[in-house]
């Protein structure tokens, strides 16, 4: 995980994954956010929906009313 982490690939993949641009740092944060759920995973799907619909949902609101 440090090596991808510290891959200047990262945040050209993270746009392109998410359409986040020209935001490198947000992109590559979102990106860390799954992989945190894939390898960290919370108690049930219904705590991980919780979870993203609280934190990671309002960027995307955002990103969509500019």
């Amino acid at each position: 995980m440090a090596y991808l982490a510290r891959a200047p690939e990262l945040g050209r993949v993270a746009i392109s994954l998410t359409r986040i641009a020209p935001d490198e740092e947000a992109a590559g944060w979102i990106v860390r956010v799954v992989l945190a759920l894939l390898t960290w995973p919370l108690p049930d799907a219904a705590a991980e929906r919780r979870t993203v619909e609280r934190f990671v949902e309002p960027i995307f609101r955002i990103r969509a009313a500019l």
